[in-house]
């Protein structure tokens, strides 16, 4: 269970118990103290103490306003005439068998004193604890209802009801009651805490930072409230925010393995590979007997590299750890998969086959955690579906919203034939919702968010009886990567979300197309590849504001703008040579690029490209991550766009082939680096920018750059060519559609289809 999303069933539950008056000692604190004392008391009840402390203040300073509000809340509770409760100690033994985990006793004993005291809103409260912390939501929520009904302003209860209903899935629900707590107790660190877990999954970022911050003003030396906003500033984009909040974590937790763990976490993010290692190994010094602190160690990799020898020295590391057996490290029912990053998303960004690599890690990872190990094909409850029956897809990514992967695979949930699929859209945990989310949605059968444990997320997803489990993307979530092992589905599949083998052997299929795949594509995958006849996309063009000028970004008026609008870590170290050699062979060109998510990643490119080719930092503009609309502005008004070598450009080749804007590129050995050039050639550009070699990269971008004419004229036909050819592919819709139902078939006959296999070329034209 998540510590901060239940506090009680963590050890941490303190119930209102109220006690009868008592002599409290004059005392020479401080004001501020003694309502601190107060307020603390009152918390837990202890109104007669409280009571005492609040009358000492006031006969002092008569207008304290805080000690004139403790005293009117406890005149008010004792005006209700609250109904009994068990005497205090018997309540602290109970809690106490809670906090111990030891629930069976606990049950045993809280039924007993409800017997006594049925109408008591301490009794029913801590019973609510007992049943949540059993898993038995709806029990728990009648002992919650009925410890308000007793005592409408208990917020202990309330805050406890609250997140009962955000487990049953009533999230409104759930917010607004705790809401109410916070009206009642304003400065009850866990209704903050807990409501913005809530707004979290309602998709309310910015709401849910504000009540974690104010929970940290209220209790700075708690780690669970920077822990969590640390995330949610890396879902909206603040990551030097986030990065500030894990060190504040450190500051107060420096010998806790998790704080160690998440600064690990930002330090990899970061791009600072060296010190995330010593992170993880520290928290696995301090917790040695959890092994994801030291998995994590032994699988980061950097985000900017420094060169080629580190690269290839890391790979080699890599494969040396994931060459060990280690069983059961992480025991079952233990994984969580937020623990890891994604393990082979960097590995795509090398330049080298990941199949043996990634199959390797494969291997390690299911024996070292159990939980991986998951096939719901073996249960008796899962029906066989007659052939007649339409098909029933899963769609499963982190990124079905206005990100790259939703505007690639959009259009196929718009357009499969409904009447021959019943599509789910399945969104692992840290999944958005906008207005193209929601526009995808109305095209969908249903809609599915995940849970963050891996086994509600498998249970969640075998529920759905999946006939096809296709993922858009594996690589770049570590939630769809986990997931993906699991059998949930006859079929399961991914494409070139992220464009690179998964190495997961119960992904049966990799869906690329011919145009993309060099001739020994088949050592590229440890799936069966599934070559279609066009690009696997429905793309759909953006409707465009007007043009912006150089003087709107800050550019020269002068000279060509060569663009390479990417990613940091898409640039491979083997890239700087051929920008170096485009900025020395036309002194009046200018380098624009987009700056890194974080400003750490600049500056690692900024000292390799010292080191090895100056005239980079020199002549390069790096313009701060700009809006949707200025991004494309930024690729019209290009005169030449550059296409990384090694890991190229995906859906920035899209919203540029809107403007016709050139795009320089060679076609490397991967298919992650030849997706422009297959464009291309689907296009029917016969004398399209592509470089036969590397060499040819440069010059190539060179004399485009010097031809204005021929660039003007390759704009036109290019914009002609995209809307004819690459827009709005209704072929793309068929043929995925032919391979889902042959492979389904080939599934329910015991086999998988063939490596290479391709679909009917008419079935392009089938509608």
């Amino acid at each position: 269970m998540n510590k901060m999303a239940f506090f009680a069933a963590c050890g941490e539950y303190q119930p209102s118990f109220r006690r009868g008056p008592s002599s409290v000692q004059q005392s020479n604190m401080p004001t501020s103290q003694i309502l601190r004392k107060a307020e603390s008391l009152q918390k837990r009840g202890d109104l007669g103490k409280a009571r005492e402390l609040y009358a000492q203040i006031l006969r002092k300073f008569p207008k304290n306003p805080r000690a004139k509000k403790g005293l009117s809340d406890i005149d008010r509770i004792a005006q209700r005439q609250l109904p009994a409760d068990p005497p205090i100690r018997d309540l602290e033994a109970l809690s106490q068998l809670l906090n111990q985990g030891r629930l069976a006793e606990a049950h045993k004993m809280g039924l007993a004193l409800l017997k006594r005291t049925p109408n008591g809103t301490d009794i029913n409260n801590l019973l609510g604890a007992i049943s949540t912390s059993a898993n038995d939501d709806e029990k728990a929520l009648v002992f919650y209802q009925r410890s308000l009904k007793a005592d409408p302003n208990n917020f202990s209860a309330m805050t406890n009801l609250g997140v009962c209903l955000q487990k049953l899935g009533r999230l409104e629900a759930a917010a607004q009651i705790l809401r109410n707590a916070l009206q009642v107790q304003p400065d009850y660190t866990p209704a903050f805490k807990n409501l913005a877990l809530v707004l979290k999954q309602l998709h309310q970022y910015r709401a849910a930072i504000d009540y974690l911050e104010a929970a940290i003003k209220l209790q700075p030396n708690d780690p669970e409230p920077y822990v969590e906003v640390g995330t949610l500033y890396g879902i909206v984009g603040k990551f030097e925010l986030a990065a500030s909040k894990i060190g504040a974590l450190i500051e107060i937790a420096p010998n806790s393995a998790d704080a160690q763990h998440r600064q690990g976490q930002m330090q990899s993010f970061l791009g600072h590979h060296d010190e995330a290692v010593q992170s993880f190994n520290k928290a696995a010094d301090l917790a040695p007997h959890l092994y994801h602190h030291r998995l994590s160690a032994g699988l980061a990799l950097p985000r900017i590299y420094e060169n080629n020898a580190q690269i290839f020295n890391l790979r080699k590391q890599l494969m040396s750890f994931v060459g060990k057996v280690e069983n059961g490290c992480i025991q079952e029912g233990e994984f969580n998969p937020s623990q890891l990053t994604c393990p082979n998303f960097m590995l795509a960004y090398h330049n080298y086959s990941n199949t043996e690599l990634s199959s390797g890690l494969c291997r390690y990872l299911r024996n070292a955690i159990p939980d991986l190990n998951f096939d719901c094909l073996d249960s008796d409850e899962i029906p066989v579906r007659e052939p007649e029956q339409k098909i029933r897809m899963g769609i499963c990514s982190q990124y079905l919203y206005n990100h790259t992967i939703g505007r690639l695979f959009g259009g196929f949930v718009k357009h499969i034939d409904k009447d021959r699929f019943d599509v789910i859209l399945i969104k692992t945990p840290g999944a958005r919702q906008d207005d193209y989310s929601v526009f995808l949605e109305q095209f969908a059968d249903g809609a599915i968010e995940l849970p963050e444990s891996l086994l509600e997320q498998r249970n969640a997803v075998a529920a759905q009886r999946l006939d096809v489990l296709f993922y858009p993307d594996i690589g770049m979530s570590s939630y769809a990567y986990f997931l993906a092992f699991s059998r949930l589905a006859p079929v399961q599949a991914v494409s070139w979300g992220h464009p690179d083998t998964t190495g997961i052997d119960t992904v049966d299929y990799f869906v690329t197309a011919k145009a993309i795949e060099p001739e020994n594509c088949a050592d590229h995958y440890s799936e069966h590849s599934v070559r279609l006849n066009t690009l696997p996309c429905y793309y759909f063009p953006h409707e465009t504001s007007k043009p912006l000028s150089r003087a709107e970004f800050g550019l020269p008026e002068s000279g060509t703008i060569y663009s390479c609008p990417q990613t940091l870590f898409k640039f491979h170290p083997d890239f700087d040579a051929v920008l170096a050699e485009i900025l020395d062979g036309d002194p009046d060109g200018h380098l624009v690029m987009i700056e890194g998510q974080v400003s750490s990643w600049n500056d690692l490119l900024r000292n390799r490209w010292a080191g090895s080719f100056p005239i980079l930092n020199e002549r390069s503009t790096f313009l701060p991550a700009q809006p949707h609309e200025r991004f494309l502005g930024l690729l019209n008004l290009a005169d030449v766009l550059l296409d990384p070598i090694h890991f190229g450009s995906g859906n920035t080749l899209y919203e540029a082939m809107m403007f016709g804007t050139p795009i320089v590129t060679w076609p490397g050995q991967f298919m992650r680096g030849r997706i422009v050039a297959g464009a291309y050639k689907q296009m029917g550009i016969d004398d399209a920018p592509i470089a036969p070699t590397i060499e040819d990269y440069a010059p190539l971008a060179l004399a485009l750059g010097r031809d204005a004419k021929r660039r003007h004229e390759l704009r036109e036909a290019l914009k002609a060519a995209a809307k004819r050819e690459l827009f709005e592919d209704d072929g793309a819709v068929r043929e995925l559609e032919a391979f889902f139902e042959a492979a389904v078939a080939a599934a329910r006959r015991g086999e998988k289809l063939p490596d290479g296999w391709s679909p009917d070329p008419s079935a392009k034209e089938v509608q």
